[in-house]
């Protein structure tokens, strides 16, 4: 096994995003993660609103 520095997410990323393919699905995957994410703040919002304290 070959020692040596070891990657890291931002080196693999780097390299695997020039393939067109890979760069499409993962654009596609991050609008879904944004999306959600953005959902889940407004959830959180929405109940925090109607909360009586």
């Amino acid at each position: 096994m070959k020692k040596g520095k070891a990657r890291t997410f931002q080196s693999r990323l780097q390299e695997d995003i020039k393939d067109p393919e890979f760069k499409a699905h993962y654009q596609e995957e991050r609008q879904a993660l944004k999306l959600a994410m953005k959902i889940a703040e407004l959830r959180d919002f929405a109940s925090s609103a109607f909360c009586i304290p």
